[in-house]
């Protein structure tokens, strides 16, 4: 990073609570450039394992690999005992080491040759679904590839920046597959993917062929659609969010049902649109709210390829899963939240059934609701020994989210490119541990523009067009 780009920040870490079990649903191409991931066939990543075991050749990568542990199945903790990261956890959460001491401590750990080679197991393709906490977990997937000098894209094209937009790769594969990554690089296959786009195989052929799996996130398809009418000003469902009963005399009228099952509308606040960005189908919303049986081929397929579904009511929870399934460093799953708070909430009656009315139409993103916490619940049931050592791995998570709370400081976002940084707690210099904060806590759209900025004034920059392919 240029010295007169750097602008460190960081916004509250969220440490969320731990999940409520009254919130769920009742159970019911061979040419590839080099890169830190060995190639693996499509084919191979279609053999059925037993959930919760690693896919054949893994152990043995593992081995191959510097800096990283051979297995996590149940027998390792979270955070090592006696690492660095260990002992500098359990002195926070004693309350005996100083913000200062501490945010030295994390320097050394970051900027550590150890934790630079930590890479992913393999290569990380994110499905991003709207209103679910997907800009949490991009973020983490961003910053581990920019601190593992991995790559992932940038999204500029044309000298303009696109990180909000959903990109499809039967329109655009060309644009999609020439973006210039945060290594320098220019085009696929990249390391990690954490981009909103359309689900499709091409993903795995031209993208990302070091994995065969996707990982995704959803989150309760009631409390999603009432969060997206708020959000989305032209979606034509009233909302107020300091005022629920607006959106919900609005859903349990005659004409709100109709709204949500007869009209089109734009697709953030579409019926079954988290089960429709993640599967993919017809873009229509109300035929596909009965297509609940290509839901379950796709649910039967997802434990051959072993897909990743997060849930955003249970994010700690889902962060480890995230660590295990991957073979992450423990410092890469730290996050912040960031446009959705994943703590559950006290409804009244009124909220309640205006929620379960969503979930009613909306069967194919229930389906898959009830399938992503069973899934989660299988792999933290393999990911450690005992509930007892799954309970220390979220209270170790959560106090790392507080630690970098308190040794980055704040940032404001002035526009959709710029923010303004606030620090109060340090005066000391620890540029590796800055540049750490700046990558966790920038959301998409600064990120990229930041990543741009600091390519194109070290000369990284391509100077023509990305309209066109390489050759």
């Amino acid at each position: 990073h240029v010295a007169s780009l750097v602008v460190f920040a960081i916004v509250a870490l969220c440490s969320t609570a731990r999940h409520d079990a009254s919130i769920y649903f009742p159970i019911e191409s061979n040419s590839v450039k080099a890169g830190p991931f060995p190639y693996k066939p499509p084919v191979q990543a279609l053999q059925e394992s037993p959930v919760g075991d690693d896919p054949p050749g893994r152990e043995e990568q593992r081995k191959r690999e510097p800096g990283k542990r051979t297995s996590h199945d149940g027998r390792v903790h979270f955070v090592e005992p006696g690492s660095q990261l260990h002992d500098l956890v359990k002195k926070w959460k004693d309350s005996s080491i100083t913000v200062s001491q501490a945010a030295l401590d994390l320097n050394r750990i970051v900027s550590d040759v150890e934790y630079i080679d930590h890479k992913p197991s393999e290569g990380m393709l994110m499905i991003k679904t709207h209103k679910t906490g997907s800009s949490t977990v991009a973020s983490v997937l961003r910053s581990l590839a920019a601190m593992h000098n991995l790559r992932h894209p940038v999204l500029f094209h044309g000298n303009k920046l696109h990180g909000t937009r959903t990109w499809d790769p039967r329109r655009r594969l060309d644009e999609m597959l020439n973006f210039t990554s945060t290594d320098g690089s220019r085009g696929a296959p990249y390391d990690v993917w954490a981009v909103h786009s359309k689900y499709d195989s091409v993903l795995f052929d031209d993208f990302l062929p070091s994995t065969g799996r996707i990982l995704s996130i959803i989150r309760d398809p009631g409390t999603a659609m009432r969060s997206a009418c708020a959000f989305f000003s032209n979606c034509g469902c009233p909302a107020d969010r300091g005022n629920a009963s607006v959106w919900n005399e609005f859903v349990l009228s005659h004409e709100g049902r109709d709204f949500f099952t007869k009209k089109v509308k734009r697709s953030g606040c579409q019926l079954n649109r988290m089960t429709l960005q993640i599967v993919g189908g017809v873009g229509n919303s109300v035929k596909y709210s009965n297509h609940t049986g290509k839901v379950q081929d796709w649910i039967e397929e997802s434990y051959k390829r072993r897909h990743v579904l997060l849930v955003t009511e249970r994010m700690v929870e889902s962060m480890l899963v995230l660590w295990h399934e991957y073979n992450l460093h423990p410092l890469d799953v730290v996050f912040s939240s960031f446009k959705v708070s994943s703590k559950s909430e006290q409804k009244d009656e009124e909220s309640i059934e205006a929620e379960n009315v969503i979930r009613e139409m909306s069967p194919s993103d229930s389906q898959m609701y009830r399938h992503a916490n069973l899934r989660l619940d299988s792999l933290l049931g393999t990911s450690f020994a005992s509930s007892k050592v799954r309970e220390n791995a979220i209270d170790e998570l959560e106090t790392m989210n507080d630690l970098l709370a308190q040794t980055c400081g704040t940032v404001t976002y002035t526009d959709k490119h710029r923010f303004v940084y606030g620090y109060d707690n340090l005066t000391i210099n620890v540029p590796s541990l800055q540049r750490f904060c700046e990558e966790k806590l920038l959301d998409g759209p600064q990120w990229h523009h930041r990543h741009y900025t600091s390519l194109k004034e070290a000369g990284m920059w391509p100077g023509k067009s990305q309209s066109s392919r390489e050759q």
